[in-house]
């Protein structure tokens, strides 16, 4: 037996997985007949979301270490190139490589392909790269994930995703507020992704974020924010009980509220994003401003980086307004402080 390594670069650290290597020669050149079938290998190369989740061998194979892989087993797909299909051993700790034409792969994926919609047929991890609508919020790790820093992240475990550049993914490590690029093959991004196709995310990725953080303003318990799929428009104001520009605005998002209590106008919420430094601090605010609605709490705030990313953040106070979709429809406005708060009030109104 051979053994080799299979290096993965994610950013500056490397991820090792150890493989084994068949004795039986497995690079074969898959035969001209393929042509005529509906989808080739060079297809499942270029798009991977075409791949399905398991393929089974056409015979057994022996290994040098004494292993071996009976004929009609079903065996969990890594990726495939020009050399053939990587396959996970049924240990699922390391993978081989065999011939295409030794499995039922392009069988398998025709039949997978015959399942997808049009518009599923047409995504690729270029078209996804723009489709944010069909991003999960996190996504659950198939596979072990190991870094040279130390950090071993879980198979089974599901992490928030950042980022996807169209070839890896960008998790957040939430207890060490660090990012890490994966493999979309090594979750379930993909199959996510297709899904939400067919069946939209009941919310937006930014609403699903602030689910885990929004807490009731009066008692600082969590809240049932996505009932119903969560606000129509959420007004976002950022504020804190040390600021002295927040002291000359906030009486007028106040009011603005109290009026929407008394209207019992549900179609629009005010969350207050505090960036107060202390929970002491913070408590003295809201009750000094009355305030007894949605709060992200001070301690939550730089972790939600959907958030961050969405309000654009430079300076407070600061209000904005998100849709149900999570995009923006209503910006911080200019110029002073109270005068840019009163704008965005303004325009509340015609929503």
């Amino acid at each position: 037996m051979t053994s080799g390594i299979l290096s993965v670069r994610n950013s500056s650290v490397m991820i090792t997985h150890l493989f084994r290597l068949p004795v039986v020669s497995l690079f074969l050149f898959v035969a001209a007949a393929a042509s005529v079938l509906a989808v080739t290998p060079a297809d499942l190369r270029r798009n991977p979301l075409w791949l399905p989740e398991t393929t089974t061998l056409k015979k057994g194979l022996a290994f040098a270490d004494g292993t071996s892989i009976q004929a009609g087993q079903s065996l969990r797909i890594s990726g495939i190139d020009n050399k053939g299909c990587q396959l996970w051993f049924p240990d699922g700790k390391s993978i081989f490589s065999v011939d295409i034409s030794d499995t039922t792969l392009i069988q398998d994926a025709d039949a997978r392909l015959a399942t997808f919609t049009p518009e599923q047929q047409k995504l690729t991890p270029a078209a996804l790269r723009n489709r944010k609508e069909l991003w999960p919020y996190t996504v659950q790790l198939r596979d072990e994930q190991a870094w040279n820093d130390g950090t071993v992240l879980a198979a089974g475990k599901s992490f928030p995703l950042m980022e996807f550049d169209g070839r890896q993914l960008n998790i957040l490590q939430p207890e060490k507020n660090v990012t890490y690029r994966v493999d979309p093959a090594a979750t379930d991004f993909y199959a996510a992704c297709l899904q939400a196709v067919v069946t939209p995310p009941p919310a937006s990725r930014l609403y699903q974020e602030l689910a885990t953080g929004v807490v009731d303003a009066a008692t600082l318990e969590p809240v049932d924010f996505l009932h119903d799929g969560g606000p129509e428009y959420l007004a976002i104001y950022y504020t804190a009980g040390w600021c002295p520009y927040s002291a000359q605005a906030t009486p007028d998002v106040m009011k603005w509220y109290a009026g929407l209590k008394d209207r019992d106008d549900s179609h629009i919420k005010l969350l207050i994003v505090s960036r107060d430094k202390s929970i002491p601090e913070m408590k003295d605010y809201l009750k000094k401003i009355d305030f007894s609605s949605l709060l992200v709490p001070f301690d939550k705030v730089n972790r939600m980086f959907l958030l961050n990313q969405t309000t654009v953040l430079g300076s407070i106070p600061h209000l904005v307004v998100v849709d149900r979709s999570g995009k923006l429809v209503i910006p911080g406005g200019s110029g002073q402080p109270k005068d840019r708060i009163d704008k965005v009030l303004k325009q509340i109104e015609a929503l």
